[in-house]
């Protein structure tokens, strides 16, 4: 959510490429691209981590108080929007029902919960969900690897044979 909103905070005033989820029409083209995003992730940082509010509320207040730039305001105005938006879109795909539970296992090699992740972040994947910045499971999967028959395999693999043959006999290699 954090990097869709970002993404689509600045292609609303760059308008480059497509949005992954948010398209903002009548966003001014003089409104500023680094206020956007800024406003964005803090948006939808503050919504996921309300108990963060305060310090993440701080950290842009000071920031905010340093920078005048012009379209600022615009900036700002378009990444809550922006972020209110992808919010809303997450309000009911399921990702705040209650984790399934999972049992660690103690054989060796089995994964086991580190001290230092709180115990959300080791569960988080667990929560059955749907997706929002993905068309299909399978978009970003690569493709499969070469064949290993195919001569771009086949070709080094005699080489280095013909090569290790003559270094054992003492004869060089016939182009």
């Amino acid at each position: 959510m954090l990097h869709a909103a970002i993404y689509d905070a600045v292609n609303a005033i760059d308008r480059t490429h497509a949005p992954y989820l948010i398209r903002l029409r009548n966003a001014p083209r003089a409104a500023s691209q680094q206020a956007a995003p800024r406003a964005a992730g803090h948006a939808v940082l503050v919504a996921l981590y309300p108990a963060l509010s305060a310090q993440l509320d701080a950290n842009s207040t000071n920031h905010w108080r340093s920078s005048r730039r012009s379209g600022e305001k615009e900036g700002v105005v378009i990444g809550a929007e922006v972020a209110r938006r992808i919010l809303a879109l997450r309000a009911d795909d399921g990702s705040a029902r209650r984790p399934l539970k999972y049992v660690f296992g103690t054989m060796p090699g089995a994964y086991s919960r580190h001290a230092e992740l709180s115990p959300s972040a080791s569960v988080h994947a667990l929560v059955p969900g749907q997706t929002i910045a993905l068309e299909r499971a399978n978009q970003f999967r690569p493709r499969s690897p070469p064949r290993v028959n195919r001569v771009a395999y086949t070709m080094p693999s005699m080489n280095l044979n013909r090569w290790e043959c003559s270094r054992q006999h003492g004869t060089a290699i016939k182009p």
